[in-house]
């Protein structure tokens, strides 16, 4: 952690600006990573059918031990 003086910040994804008693937060770079690392996992963005199981939801697992009839 370090210390920041001045009308500017960053804490925990947060850009914080002070100016003449106006606190002002943003997150864009944090909201624009979590869409980047959410279109790589899930590989849907824009319209697209998308669902919450990741890439690896079909591959079958040879060394598992099978299910009985």
């Amino acid at each position: 952690m370090e210390i920041s003086r001045g009308k500017d910040h960053s804490f925990l994804g947060m850009e914080i600006e002070v100016n003449d008693g106006i606190v002002k937060l943003s997150m864009k770079k944090q909201i624009n990573k979590f869409i980047t690392d959410f279109e790589k996992e899930y590989g849907c963005l824009d319209n697209e059918v998308c669902s919450p199981g990741n890439r690896q939801l079909f591959n079958i697992r040879m060394d598992t031990e099978q299910l009985n009839k």
